[in-house]
């Protein structure tokens, strides 16, 4: 969780897989109008396919920590289970790599801050796995469960 914040949900739902997934489709945003101004009752943006999904948070303001949803869709008795993983976008991912790159560059590369300089980006990641992503990962996993009870 430190690194690499991610937040598993399995999701029962009385809907049959086909019926949960076109729920979460009307709720859903394609990706080529996700940078337009969304209407109201637009919840993520990404793609929705009968057995399985990826989506992106709609937020008012954009956030790298914003949880990346990779889930899948499946019949069980009476119903669908939806399995959902949710983690940083792919591309928040590199950007923190490339961070972490640098932190350990600053801190064998000698100097009197480099110790601080470590410190300060891992106590910044944390603060941010903390404040944006856990409450947006909740806020989410409520969200799927609302639409495809």
């Amino acid at each position: 969780m430190l690194i690499f914040p991610c937040h598993r949900v399995k999701i029962r739902s009385p809907r049959d897989p086909l019926a949960a997934s076109q729920r979460l489709a009307e709720r859903t945003l394609t990706p080529s109008r996700r940078f337009r101004l969304p209407p109201p009752e637009a919840l993520f943006a990404g793609r929705v396919d009968p057995d399985g999904f990826r989506l992106l948070p709609m937020t008012r303001a954009t956030s790298a920590y914003a949880p990346w949803i990779v889930g899948t869709i499946t019949p069980r008795d009476g119903g669908s289970e939806i399995e959902a993983r949710m983690t940083l976008h792919p591309g928040t991912t590199v950007a923190l790599v490339g961070l972490v790159l640098l932190a350990l560059y600053r801190l064998f590369s000698g100097g009197p801050v480099r110790l601080w300089w470590v410190a300060a980006i891992a106590a910044l990641h944390t603060g941010l796995c903390y404040l944006a992503f856990r409450p947006q990962a909740h806020r989410a996993e409520w969200l799927i469960r609302d639409i495809v009870a």
